[in-house]
């Protein structure tokens, strides 16, 4: 069994109340075992089989409960973290090579 652990980001989550109803929606989720919401965080933590459930699973719980799944990556659509570690590296060398020729 693949057991994973995994934090989704929620937006406007305000209460209680709230955090109740999309742990509900979480733990109804086939294959999740444990879901956390913390409404002054604006998360939840959930424990899952991956052989069973989605991250894409856990998300439309999410948003079938009322509430949206922030974006990490609102502005671009790109963040630099993405790119493996080697490209990164070439990617700085270019930077700092155009900053020098003044481009």
């Amino acid at each position: 069994m693949t057991r994973k652990e995994t934090v989704i980001c929620i937006d406007n989550i305000s209460c209680t109340s709230c955090a109740a109803n999309v742990e509900r929606a979480l733990i109804q989720v086939e294959g999740v075992d444990k879901a956390t919401v913390n409404f002054d965080a604006g998360n939840a933590t959930v424990e899952y089989n991956a052989k069973v459930a989605t991250l894409y699973d856990l998300e439309q719980a999410v948003e079938n409960s009322g509430y949206s799944v922030c974006s990490k990556k609102k502005d671009s659509g790109f963040s630099f973290e993405d790119v493996p570690l080697v490209y990164r590296n070439e990617m700085i060398k270019a930077v700092r090579i155009n900053y020098r020729r003044g481009w």
